[in-house]
């Protein structure tokens, strides 16, 4: 509808003046509209609409710089986890025949990358080529629906700084190889407050834990166990045993037979004898009969000379001893032998056993890749 023009001496009525009395300043040519508020009308004033809404509009803005850079300004960001961050104005270097977007992740820092975080403020879609911004659109007020309910992960109960086996040979987003690589501290700073420097730095960067040819332990000290900490490193492939470690075991002999010479002085032995006698029990009548003399004791004669018929004894009728008995008491005087054994070599010998290499350490495993989330 048209703006109504009033000439004199027309009639004017109520609704006229109702609409002229609320006018709406949208643009429109029609009675009761007016032109669009432009921003030369409004205060510069720090208290004014102008200054507040040019503050808040701007946060955040991404601008194009040159060649494949842009500027973003500062602004206050409420994270999901309820934190406030204040974010200072900085500078981006983009990456050349990309598609790719820039957004206020949720640890507060701002991020390009292909795509869009789950979770983020989103802040400009920019498309670079042959070294220059070819798009750059501003994001900040568009509703994007960047997730689908495929997409939602029910809970992210996996914490970063956990580790995992993984058999695929792609890493996965949210993942790291878990083979000793650096990193900046910035550009992962979940990760770097949960594991630190303790696997490894490199001036301001951090290593992730190197589990390549590596199995895992528990930290601490289990019981009649030694105490392990977070991220020793320890073990061999291959051992050589100490003697101490050695089971009891037996060696073979190789001897070659032998004999020992005898060395002798010649010697003698002194015989001492002093002599000896037998006394005979017999008695005398003290004189002379002139008969056979002979000795007898007991109903027992020594006849001094040989009679027939009679026998010889060395006991009388009751057993006793008709001749007494006696030591000679010969000695033998004592020598010295000056007997030696001479020395001989016993040509004896060891076998050895064993080869003395080491030995593989390596218990059954399967190989695979080892991921850290970040």
């Amino acid at each position: 509808m048209a703006r109504k023009v009033f000439n004199d001496g027309d009639i004017l009525f109520a609704d006229d003046v109702n609409v002229i009395g609320n006018p709406i300043v949208d643009g429109q040519d029609e009675l009761g509209r007016g032109p669009k508020v432009l921003d030369d009308y409004l205060s510069d004033e720090s208290d004014q609409i102008k200054n507040r809404f040019y503050n808040f509009y701007d946060r955040l803005k991404v601008t194009e710089n040159v060649g494949l850079t842009v500027n973003y300004n500062g602004g206050n960001v409420l994270l999901g986890n309820g934190s406030r961050v204040t974010l200072t104005p900085g500078t981006l270097n983009l990456t050349d025949n990309s598609t790719l977007f820039i957004y206020v992740n949720n640890s507060g820092n701002v991020e390009v990358a292909n795509s869009l975080a789950n979770e983020s403020f989103p802040m400009a879609y920019v498309v670079t080529s042959s070294g220059n911004i070819t798009t750059l659109e501003d994001l900040r007020d568009k509703l994007i629906d960047r997730v689908t309910a495929a997409g939602i992960p029910p809970v992210d109960v996996i914490p970063a700084g956990s580790g995992m086996e993984y058999y695929g040979s792609t890493l996965p987003n949210g993942w790291l190889w878990a083979d000793g690589s650096f990193y900046d501290p910035l550009n992962y700073p979940a990760l770097f407050s949960a594991i630190g420097y303790t696997h490894g730095q490199s001036g301001s960067l951090f290593a992730v834990p190197d589990k390549r040819g590596r199995t895992g332990i528990g930290a601490g000290q289990g019981a009649g166990l030694s105490n392990r900490t977070l991220g020793q490193v320890l073990g061999e492939e291959r051992v050589t045993l100490s003697i101490s470690e050695m089971p009891s075991h037996s060696h073979g002999l190789n001897q070659t037979p032998h004999s020992h010479g005898i060395t002798q002085t010649p010697h003698s032995h002194g015989v001492n004898d002093p002599g000896h006698n037998h006394r005979l029990y017999s008695w005398s009548s003290g004189s002379s009969d002139d008969r056979t003399d002979a000795l007898n004791r007991a109903n027992t004669s020594v006849a001094g000379e040989v009679e027939p018929g009679r026998s010889y004894l060395d006991v009388n009728g009751s057993g006793t001893k008709l001749i007494e008995t006696a030591t000679t008491g010969i000695s033998l005087q004592s020598s010295s032998l000056n007997i030696s054994l001479n020395t001989a070599n016993a040509n004896i010998s060891v076998n050895n056993n064993g080869g003395g290499a080491s030995h593989n350490n390596i218990q059954p495993s399967l190989v695979c890749n080892y991921i850290i989330k970040f």
